[in-house]
């Protein structure tokens, strides 16, 4: 799986969801997202799910088998709001 997998228009749906689940902005999470700083959303999320998600992000080969899993991917796109 790679970033040319989804399109624009996914991706920035994908990011009005989950940022409104945090309570920020689109922009300031696709920001937080591509300087690697996302204190700010997982100060947002439980402490057990910022802990899953800061393990992942931090290991390569993880994010990597995580982002290529169909079964996580469709529950990516459930838990975003994402119907298709």
């Amino acid at each position: 799986m790679n970033q040319n997998d989804f399109s624009a228009g996914q991706v920035n749906d994908m990011l009005k969801t989950a940022s409104n689940k945090l309570g920020i902005s689109p922009e300031e999470l696709k920001q937080q997202l591509e300087s690697g700083n996302l204190q700010n959303a997982l100060q947002k999320m439980g402490p057990r799910n910022a802990a899953k998600l800061q393990k992942i992000l931090s290991d390569p080969q993880l994010s990597q088998q995580f982002l290529s899993d169909p079964k996580v991917l469709a529950k990516l796109k459930v838990i975003l709001g994402q119907n298709g």
